[in-house]
């Protein structure tokens, strides 16, 4: 087995092509779905070698999470307060992306 970091555009099916191996194959083997995302900078593992069968996991495909619970009823007032902190977070985030930038800040 060899370690490939994916990078921008990867996705599972592109990379067993690029590998010549299957998707299934490549899925097993990292504990995937063959319809799992797959994000840049993360390590899977390649297969090489025979096309030797991977044993599957007891549990697999995995089940899914289990619901999440509603949230309790909230009041218009804590929800105003709550936009308007994210709000100011936002703009706080984007004056630092400015700065990085070297872009002015628009406020």
């Amino acid at each position: 087995m060899i370690d490939y970091v994916v990078r921008p555009g990867d996705s599972l099916s592109l990379i067993a092509n690029r590998f010549g191996i299957s998707v299934v194959r490549l899925a097993l083997v990292n504990g995937l779905g063959p319809n799992a995302i797959i994000y840049p900078g993360q390590v899977i593992k390649i297969p090489v070698g025979p096309d030797v069968p991977v044993p599957i996991q007891p549990g697999y495909p995995p089940s899914p999470p289990p619901p999440i619970p509603p949230a309790p009823p909230m009041n218009y007032y804590e929800l105003e307060r709550r936009v308007s902190l994210l709000e100011a977070q936002v703009r706080r985030l984007q004056r630092e992306v400015n700065q990085l930038q070297g872009q002015p800040t628009p406020y």
